[in-house]
């Protein structure tokens, strides 16, 4: 068990800003988009709907455009894209599916073979979206990596939500609780140049 501490102020993507608007890459399909859809609604339940998102799909968009444009975007990458290879070269992590920043999140596609697995990828990308850096316990969504089978957002991932964006008395908020699973380090979110691989 470890003590998880707030008190610390990194915060990074949506902190404090719900109900978040995310705009989605046109190139999805709508399978892929389905799936999304299933990511966001995850986060929504497990929060009670304080991680509140609206999804407007059909914009064709990338990371450069994105970053200079009022919303956040989930972006719909390939692996042999100059933005992916850059991301993959950054942060050395040659098997990256995914990264976040504080104002987009991209899914590799054709590194996912599974629907699970692009849930998982998804929603663990969200998180980093909303703050949260990776866990060391393989049933939390925040898990350093893809887990094969669908993995729902734990309690541990909700408390480290709630630890960065204020959650008030809809869930626990207890930020100094020992939460089951064991954290990479305490603060549970981290600097985006330590969470950008899943």
């Amino acid at each position: 068990m470890l003590t998880l501490s707030c008190t610390q102020e990194k915060h990074y993507g949506h902190k404090g800003e719900f109900p978040c608007n995310l705009f989605v890459d046109s190139s999805f399909t709508d399978e892929e988009l389905s799936m999304i859809i299933e990511s966001v609604e995850a986060w929504e339940q497990a929060t009670d709907n304080i991680a509140s998102i609206k999804l407007t799909a059909n914009f064709s968009i990338d990371g450069a455009t994105c970053s200079i444009l009022p919303f956040h975007c989930i972006i719909r990458s390939l692996e042999a894209d100059l933005e992916t290879q850059e991301a993959i070269k950054k942060i050395n992590a040659p098997s990256l599916v995914g990264w976040a920043d504080n104002v987009s999140v991209h899914i590799i596609v054709d590194r996912i073979d599974t629907s699970d697995k692009f849930i998982n990828v998804v929603s663990h990308e969200l998180g980093h979206h909303f703050g949260l850096g990776h866990s060391t316990s393989t049933s939390d969504i925040m898990y350093q990596s893809p887990q094969l089978t669908r993995t729902p957002i734990s309690e541990v991932d909700v408390k480290a939500f709630c630890c960065v964006n204020d959650c008030g008395t809809k869930r626990i908020n207890t930020c100094n609780d020992n939460l089951n699973g064991e954290l990479d380090d305490p603060p549970y979110w981290s600097d985006w140049t330590d969470s950008f691989e899943f």
